[in-house]
């Protein structure tokens, strides 16, 4: 049996891409909020493949909350 690895950013752009999610975005926030370490770069990449926007919080209070 062969099983893709494609780590949680790919599964969020997945969900995303197959309207399981409305948005990506704000999946990947929350995520981060929860304590997930993403490279920002490669978030605004990923995100600009599937037509959205990354905007990285400048500061601590710009930072995404847990809801």
């Amino acid at each position: 049996m062969r099983i893709e690895v494609i780590g949680t950013l790919g599964v969020v752009l997945r969900a995303k891409r197959k309207g399981i999610i409305p948005s990506a975005t704000d999946v990947l926030e929350s995520l981060i909020a929860a304590g997930l370490h993403l490279d920002q770069k490669v978030v605004a990449s990923a995100l600009q493949g599937i037509g959205e926007t990354w905007r990285q919080p400048t500061t601590e209070s710009e930072k995404p909350k847990m809801q």
